[in-house]
Order: structure tokens, then sequence, then C-alpha cells
């Protein structure tokens, strides 16, 4: 019983024992991917055992979400920035709330400065010294023929007779012009028989109160008519101031030698 009992066995290794001589030669790829497969497997663990990340599916970092946490991160003047542009928003509105305000008041302001600039010129023309108008200075001979030389340069200046004119009617409203009225008229009848306008001349000494002359002044006054009554052919009214010049002439004369 003993012998068979270790037949038994012998019989029983050897089966068991042939078998696996016959596979160990012959590895087949299914072994081979297998033992890759087996050696990748411990080396995933070890992998995932320095990244916590992806051993806890909760914190899992993914490539896709660089991009989004790079857009999450505020720029550190974001805030700066913000309130620096709400502030200049806020100034530009005002300025425009306030623009038509600002223009009217520029209106306002160039109105009032334009009619300033009108009162103050109307005062400097009204307080302006008036101009000192040209008139006789007297009643003597001399004064007469004074004004007569201004009247000629008032006429020198433009060779306009309306100046002249216009002088002389302004000489006529000072106090000279009003008191020495005769002789004044004395120097335009001397102006205008200059200026060979006759007619102007004889006009005017038929307005002289010649009793209000001096005699020299008189004579002077008879004289200018006889040539202006000449000038235009008039000999008789000549004649007759002619006459009239000489007899005040002679009644220069005797009053001079009889003193």
């Amino acid at each position: 019983m003993d012998k068979s009992h270790d037949d038994v066995l012998k019989t029983t290794g050897n089966n068991s024992v042939q078998p696996a001589l016959n596979a160990a030669p012959n590895p087949t790829p299914t072994s081979a991917s297998n033992i890759s497969s087996n050696s990748a497997h411990p080396q995933s663990a070890s992998h995932q055992s320095q990244n916590p990340a992806s051993a806890n599916p909760n914190v899992a970092f993914k490539s896709d979400y660089i991009g989004q946490w790079a857009a999450k991160q505020e720029d550190p003047f974001a805030e700066q920035n913000r309130k620096a542009a709400e502030k200049k928003a806020a100034q530009e509105a005002a300025r425009k709330k306030a623009m038509p305000y600002v223009k009217i008041g520029s209106i306002v302001a160039g109105c009032v400065a334009v009619i300033a600039i009108i009162v103050t010129v109307v005062l400097v023309i009204i307080n302006q010294p008036k101009p000192e108008v040209p008139t006789i200075a007297g009643g003597t001979i001399e004064d007469i023929t004074d004004y007569k030389d201004k009247l000629d340069e008032i006429y020198e200046q433009d060779k306009d007779m309306s100046a002249v004119e216009d002088a002389i009617e302004d000489a006529m409203n000072t106090d000279n012009g009003r008191e020495y009225a005769n002789q004044l008229k004395l120097s335009q009848m001397m102006f205008y028989i200059g200026q060979n306008i006759y007619d102007e001349a004889i006009n005017i000494g038929e307005t002289v109160e010649v009793d209000q002359l001096e005699l020299a002044q008189q004579a002077n006054y008879y004289a200018l008519m006889a040539i202006a009554c000449a000038s235009i052919g008039d000999n008789a009214s000549a004649e007759k101031y002619n006459s009239a010049a000489y007899e005040v002439n002679l009644k220069i004369y005797e009053a001079e030698h009889n003193s």
C-alpha cells in the first residue's frame, strides 16, 4: 500500500510538472502585455501618491481650467482704473450738463463787455474837451486880418469851401463871434474877395452894421465893397463906395492932425 501511494505521488507529480515545463518556454503576447500592464500599475500608483489632486476628483486640476483661472485673476490696478473711469465719466456728464449755462454765461459776459466798451467810448467822447473853434480874437484891424488868415488856412487844407462856411458858423456862435460879429464879417468879405467870390462878399457886406465899426474899419468896409462891385461890373456902386471911403479917411486925417 505504501508503494502504490508513492507511485501515485510520482505519477501525480510528473503529471503536474510536465505541463508547467511545457508552458514555460512559450510565453504569449498576452503574458507580455500583462507583464507590461502589471509593471505600469505600480508606477501609476506612485504617481497618484505624488499628485494628491489626481487622487481627489473634487480638486482635479485640468488644463482647461488654466484660462478660466487666469481670467479670474484681477488686475491689481483694476479698482483704481475703474474709479478713475467713473470719476472721468461723472466729470464729463457734469461738463455736458453745465455747457448750456456756460455758453449763456459767455454770451452774457460778451454782451456786458460790449456794453461796457460802448459806455466807455461814449463817456470819453462826452468828456473829451471840445476843440477850440477858430474865431476872431477881438475888434481891431489886426484881429480882422488874423481871422481872415485862419479862413485861408482852413480852405487850403482840403480846398473845401463848405469847411470854411462851417468854421465861420461855429465862430459866430462863440462869445467873441457874437461880440465882434461885424468885424468877423469884414474878415469874411476879405476872404471871399481873395477867392474871387465877389457876389458872396457883397451879400455879406450888405448885412454889416457900419455905424458899429471904428472909423478905420469903416474905411476898410467901403473899400472892400467898392472892389467887389467893380469886379462884377457895377461901377456906379463902386463909385459910391469909393466916395464913402474917401470921406471916412478924411475924418481920420482931421482927427489925427487936430489932436
